[in-house]
C-alpha cells in the first residue's frame, strides 16, 4: 500500500537496530527512493540496479553512511534506458546471490520495497528475506486489500513476522462510557 510508512518504518527497525548491530538498509523502491534524503544523505549515493547487478563487487562503492549511527544505506535506482523491469532484474540469480553475500557482511539487512500491491518487487524479495513485516496505515488500505497482500506473501511462501499497524486513531470513552463499560462487567 502506498503512503502507508514503509520508509519511516524500515528506518526506524534500521537505525533501532544500529547501536548493537551492523545494519544495512536498502532502498529498493527503485521508482520513488525516499531513504537518503529522510536521513539527509547525500541523494546522488545510489546505484542503478542494473550496474549493481553487472557489478556486485562494487556495492560497497556506493554505500552511504549515517554519520550519528553508522546505519548504512544502499540505494538502489532505476535506469529510464534499461528494457528491463526491475522485478526481472530483481528475480535474477545474480541479484539472490548478491544479497547472500551482503548478509555475510551485515547483522541485519532490511530492505525498503515498493508498495506491495503496486509492483512485483516487494513480492520477489520477500522470497530473499527471514521475515517481512507489513506496513498499514488505518483508515487508508481497505482490509479486503491487506488481506489480498497478506495472502500474495504466504503464496509464495515468506514469512510474515508482523504488521506496524500505523496513524490510529485514538476513540476517547467520555467518562459515562467508562462507567456503563465497568455496569457490564
Amino acid at each position: 500500500m502506498e503512503n502507508d510508512g514503509k520508509t519511516t518504518n524500515a528506518i526506524n527497525l534500521a537505525l533501532s537496530l544500529c547501536p548493537q548491530y551492523k545494519v544495512l538498509l536498502i532502498d529498493a523502491d527503485i521508482l520513488n527512493p525516499n531513504v537518503l534524503r529522510e536521513l539527509q544523505l547525500n541523494i546522488n549515493a545510489g546505484i542503478l540496479l542494473k550496474n549493481l547487478i553487472d557489478f556486485p563487487d562494487s556495492y560497497s562503492n556506493h554505500i552511504a553512511t549515517e554519520p550519528n549511527t553508522g546505519l548504512s544505506v544502499l540505494s538502489l535506482r532505476g535506469s529510464p534506458n534499461s528494457p528491463k523491469r526491475s522485478s526481472d532484474l530483481f528475480g535474477t540469480p545474480q541479484f539472490k546471490s548478491l544479497l547472500d553475500r551482503i548478509k555475510q557482511d551485515y547483522d541485519y539487512v532490511i530492505i525498503d520495497t515498493p508498495p506491495a500491491k503496486m509492483l512485483a518487487d516487494a513480492s520477489i524479495l520477500s522470497q530473499y528475506v527471514d521475515g517481512v513485516i507489513l506496513s498499514v496505515r488505518q483508515g487508508h488500505a481497505p482490509i479486503d486489500l491487506v488481506v489480498q497482500t497478506r495472502d500474495d506473501f504466504l503464496l509464495v511462501q515468506s514469512q510474515i513476522i508482523g504488521c506496524i499497524f500505523s496513524d490510529v486513531k485514538h476513540i476517547s470513552l467520555d467518562s459515562s462510557d467508562r462507567y456503563r463499560y465497568y455496569e457490564r462487567k
